[in-house]
């Protein structure tokens, strides 16, 4: 299915995913995603396209922000983190964050994200209330068009805000 909709998304076949809000799953890590304003997964996770990243927990998106960066981690010939640049804006304190996520998560949570992982950095998440109404949870990214709120919007904060006032299912 996930190659399916990959290559409806390449073709052009599916709505505009710039203005999609992927909703990624997190619990242990919420805190951190909020600290350090970006999202990990697994680089040979696969995704679709989108503009913006909503941080889920509790049956409801808490931040969302624009992705402005994307950097993959891999080591270095020396053992060492090393971090790929992958799309959006190539800056000094995107590096600095995530290195200061992957030794706050290796610290709390005891994970080791040096290599393999992919960071998704916001400029800064804003806090929100995006409450999912449908019974449960959910289990994997979900992604939700936010093209109207979106479109009313002039900043992150002000599509924050519209979210607030909206439900999803």
């Amino acid at each position: 299915m996930e190659d399916y909709v990959n290559y409806c998304s390449e073709m052009g076949l599916l709505p505009d995913r710039r203005k999609w809000l992927r909703v990624v799953p997190c619990g242990k890590t919420y805190e951190l995603n909020a600290k350090w304003n970006m999202y990990y997964q697994p680089t040979d996770r696969g995704y679709s396209p989108f503009h913006y990243l909503g941080i889920y927990t509790g049956k409801a998106v808490r931040l969302a922000g624009t992705v402005a960066a994307v950097y993959d981690s891999e080591e270095d010939v020396d053992g060492a983190m090393a971090l790929k640049f992958v799309e959006g804006a190539d800056r000094p304190e995107y590096r600095e964050r995530i290195r200061g996520m992957v030794l706050d998560t290796k610290a709390s949570v005891g994970w080791d994200l040096t290599s393999g992982m992919r960071f998704f950095c916001a400029d800064p998440f804003a806090l929100t209330e995006y409450q999912k109404k449908s019974p449960g949870g959910i289990q994997g990214a979900r992604y939700l068009d936010v093209s109207e709120p979106a479109q009313l919007s002039a900043t992150d904060g002000e599509l924050a805000e519209r979210l607030r006032m909206l439900s999803w299912e």
